[in-house]
């Protein structure tokens, strides 16, 4: 009869053995739900990069599949490459993602006729409230090839004011790969808009995005703290949290939760 350290040790050697599988996939081995799955796999930080390692591996070779594909079919269109390229049919956002992370050209591969332009034109009279973005997606299409073709043929398009904050996921998708390293908040200020928008769009379209170590919080030991209040009564929380290598604020925390008497700045007037 195994333990519970022997199941946990084998669910993760299995984990590690089918990097392939997704999360459901593995939820429903170990009987589970997904948000417990997710949650083990994430915590094992290790087991965590190498499934993040394999996905990336996994959408490198995607991506040069279609780079083959392109170079020996120039004239395909969008929806035969996503149709052909691989194996499997690839999805349309893991398609978007693909040639804005790896920059694949697709603008003039895709000929349009005179059906497909008349077709444009109704959708932009029917719906003037879509942005070119949105447009372009509809109809397999790049935002530039979509411009080039309002301007060649005069489609009825009315352009749109770009809202302050607004966001592509192309454009966010470029940053992400050009700065593996930031913050959601570094990068939420390099493209101005907020660090909610930039959660939800990696979620939306989903974009690779490598999780950042929170900072550590700097540990205090209880009896050293105490002892060292009791040796220097006379001095302030503030030059206490200086000893410590901490802030006011934190070190305010830590004596009303260890129960630590401090001296309370004096206000201006008292003596």
């Amino acid at each position: 009869m195994t333990n519970d350290t022997d199941t946990a040790a084998g669910m993760e050697a299995y984990i590690r053995a089918h990097p392939e599988k997704s999360v459901m996939e593995l939820a429903n081995k170990f009987k589970m739900t997904r948000y417990r799955m997710d949650t083990i796999i994430k915590t094992n930080e290790m087991l965590y990069h190498e499934r993040l390692a394999f996905r990336k591996q996994k959408e490198e070779k995607l991506a040069e599949a279609v780079q083959v594909y392109v170079k020996k079919n120039p004239d395909a269109t969008v929806s035969r490459i996503m149709e052909n390229a691989s194996e499997k049919p690839i999805a349309k956002q893991t398609f978007l993602r693909l040639i804005a992370t790896y920059d694949i050209a697709i603008d003039d591969m895709r000929k349009v006729d005179e059906r497909v332009i008349q077709q444009m034109s109704a959708y932009m009279e029917k719906y003037p409230h879509k942005t070119q973005q949105e447009i372009a997606d509809d109809f397999h299409l790049s935002v530039s090839y979509v411009g080039r073709l309002i301007r060649k043929h005069a489609l009825p398009y009315h352009r749109k004011r770009k809202k302050k904050g607004a966001l592509e996921a192309r454009e966010l998708a470029l940053c992400l790969a050009k700065h593996p390293e930031w913050t959601h908040q570094e990068i939420a200020a390099h493209l101005q808009v907020s660090r909610e928008t930039v959660m939800k769009y990696i979620k939306q379209y989903h974009l690779l995005y490598m999780p950042k170590n929170k900072k550590e919080k700097k540990k205090i030991d209880r009896d050293a703290l105490h002892a060292f209040v009791v040796a220097h009564p006379d001095l302030s929380i503030l030059k206490v949290a200086k000893h410590f290598g901490v802030s006011e604020a934190t070190m305010k925390k830590r004596m009303e939760k260890y129960h630590i008497p401090y001296r309370t700045p004096r206000k201006k007037g008292e003596h």
